[in-house]
């Protein structure tokens, strides 16, 4: 699964991508699915409820999801009620990884690839190879065999994810006279030209209290965004063979340097260490910040362009810039997901509750939710029924240049998407938090989590050789 999304910018680009839609209008394709959909029905014609966990794709998600969703799924199946479940990002992972251990799980989940393979190891999945081969025509072809083993399948795919960089308040920027200083392409700058864009924007938004960005390390999640910055700062995060967690370097311990320095000369708010990154974004909304780290693609600009309309913010112009490396010559290698999309967990084995499963997510794709997920975060579809126009031009040019971007940079190669992924990322956060708060200089904190990291990857996968 290398490179895996530069499967997605070229057929992405012969779907029509941002030739014109409205953003989620069903096709005839879609059309089709859901005459399909109906053909199929559940195993019996009892009532059957179905859970579905889901994450925050963006924030009006779930309300869409509950509008379109549920009702979709009757209309086609009377006898099929769903309730579905909003998981946050910080505490949605943990408590996906203590259901998959316990058999807590539900009936079926959308989430990234990376958090539901451990799942599918496991054998906790069911085979949906007839699902896939229901949307043959909806899913596009370089997605289809993800998730697919000894011949059957258990992923749908609806969605890629973008790779990580950094989001820019362009207006504040240039209000604090730092904007000359981003790097003119928006992707190549070193680490001296990044601390000196933090410096200098600090200093000058100091009387209002605003500083150039704001780390955490009190996350269960956006720990991708870290990794990006580690992996463009020439550091592969495993071996090539998966193996073994290869992050204690001296190249490692460089780009840390330059975290460090961020906090060390406060030029980041207090309270790195136990700061989640959830409580980043709304400080870079108001104004606070003048980037952020845990940005994705065309993302936050389309976000803030959102609530800016609706009048929950007010706007700022706003864009994306990829990692700095340590000399700014190099092209950064940033993490990502790979694809967003369904499992369904086999809990009990009730023929009737899997059967309506299947059903509910083949009905996902005669919806137009991907159409929404994909216009509202701004990622990449993997279905060929989606188009997008954002009605901005300058949204509609940074959309295309993320998946551009993704194409040339995002990497999904160094066992993001293996299914050990959960394990690992466990012992990432515990080593930043001491660097964070000087408990651990960079070399102890790194080689700790290598440590960690492959003791991680090697216990899952002799558990995983074990069931075979």
């Amino acid at each position: 699964m290398k490179r895996l999304l530069s499967i997605v910018l070229s057929m992405t680009l012969l779907a029509g991508l941002l030739a014109g839609c409205n953003g989620g209008a069903t096709s005839s394709a879609a059309s089709s699915t859901a005459a399909s959909t109906s053909a199929s029905a559940s195993v019996s014609a009892k009532p059957v409820s179905i859970s579905l966990w889901v994450m925050p794709l963006y924030e009006a998600f779930i309300d869409d999801l509950k509008a379109t969703y549920p009702a979709a799924i009757t209309k086609a199946y009377p006898n099929i009620t769903l309730a579905p479940e909003l998981l946050s990002w910080d505490a949605g992972p943990e408590k996906l990884t203590v259901a998959m251990a316990t058999g807590a799980t539900p009936d079926f989940m959308n989430d990234v690839y990376a958090r539901l393979a451990p799942g599918i190891d496991a054998k906790l999945c069911v085979d949906i190879s007839d699902v896939i081969t229901a949307e043959k025509d909806v899913i596009m072809a370089g997605f289809q065999t993800i998730g697919k083993v000894d011949g059957k399948n258990y992923y749908a795919a609806t969605m890629t994810n973008n790779g990580y960089n950094f989001s820019v308040n362009v207006d504040l920027a240039k209000e604090l006279g730092v904007f000359d200083l981003l790097p003119a392409d928006k992707i190549h700058w070193s680490y001296d030209q990044f601390l000196n864009f933090c410096r200098k924007a600090t200093a000058a938004g100091k009387a209002k209290s605003i500083y150039a960005t704001q780390l955490w390390a009190g996350s269960r999640s956006s720990d991708a965004a870290y990794y990006s910055f580690l992996m463009t700062g020439g550091t592969e995060i495993t071996n090539k063979d998966l193996t073994a967690c290869t992050g204690a370097t001296a190249t490692a311990e460089a780009s840390l340097a330059v975290l460090k320095t961020l906090i060390d000369e406060k030029l980041v708010p207090d309270g790195a260490a136990t700061t989640k990154d959830e409580a980043v974004d709304p400080n870079f909304q108001a104004g606070k910040l003048v980037m952020i780290l845990a940005s994705a693609g065309a993302q936050t600009p389309i976000t803030i362009y959102n609530k800016a309309k609706k009048g929950d913010i007010k706007g700022f112009a706003c864009d994306f810039y990829q990692m700095p490396s340590p000399t700014g010559k190099t092209d950064p290698k940033v993490a990502s997901f790979g694809t967003q999309g369904f499992v369904a967990f086999t809990n009990k084995n009730d023929a009737d509750k899997i059967a309506a499963t299947k059903n509910a997510i083949k009905v996902w794709y005669a919806t137009d939710l991907c159409g929404k997920v994909v216009k509202n975060s701004g990622v990449a579809p993997a279905v060929t029924n989606v188009t997008i126009d954002y009605g901005d031009a300058t949204l509609n040019e940074q959309a295309k240049r993320a998946y551009e971007f993704n194409a040339k940079y995002a990497t999904s190669d160094f066992g993001i998407l293996k299914g050990w992924w959960a394990s690992f990322r466990e012992t990432f956060y515990v080593q930043m938090q001491a660097f964070y708060t000087g408990t651990k200089t960079a070399k102890q904190a790194l080689a700790d989590w290598q440590t960690n990291a492959t003791a991680a990857i090697v216990k899952a996968n002799t558990a995983t050789s074990s069931k075979k």
